[in-house]
Parts: C-alpha cells; sequence; structure tokens
C-alpha cells in the first residue's frame, strides 16, 4: 500500500539525524505528518527534503533519529 498522508503540520526547530559511512548529520524536518499506514494503523513522522518532494523520515537511507534543537 502506498503511504497515504492525512495531516501535515509545521515542524520547527526538529531535526532528522543520519548515519552514513560513520559520519553523523543533521537534515531539518519540514513539517510533521499523520500517515495512515493501512492494517498498521497511523503514524506521526517528520517530512524531510529528497529532490523535489517530502518524503517519510524513516522511510530514507541513514536515518538515525529525531532530534530537537536544544540538543544539537
Amino acid at each position: 500500500m502506498a503511504t497515504k498522508i492525512i495531516q501535515i503540520i509545521p515542524a520547527t526547530e526538529w531535526y532528522a539525524r543520519y548515519e552514513e559511512e560513520g559520519t553523523s548529520f543533521l537534515e531539518p524536518i519540514a513539517c510533521w505528518a499523520l500517515i495512515d499506514r493501512g492494517e498498521d494503523g497511523t503514524e506521526i513522522d517528520g517530512l524531510v527534503p529528497a529532490g523535489n518532494t517530502l518524503v517519510p523520515c524513516k522511510e530514507t537511507d541513514g536515518f538515525a533519529e529525531i532530534i530537537n534543537r536544544e540538543k544539537v
């Protein structure tokens, strides 16, 4: 089943942290999304830029965690 986004709201001061080849980096989260996963229920995930679109953090390569700016 394709991801169905039910609702989005702005995200400020939140980042997705990624790990690639032993290096850690941050990507700002553009917005929070309420996502319908079908039989798996719904979940909230941050959306990050990927080319000319936004994708859920958990669906991107190297995703490690979501952190607030206070922990950066």
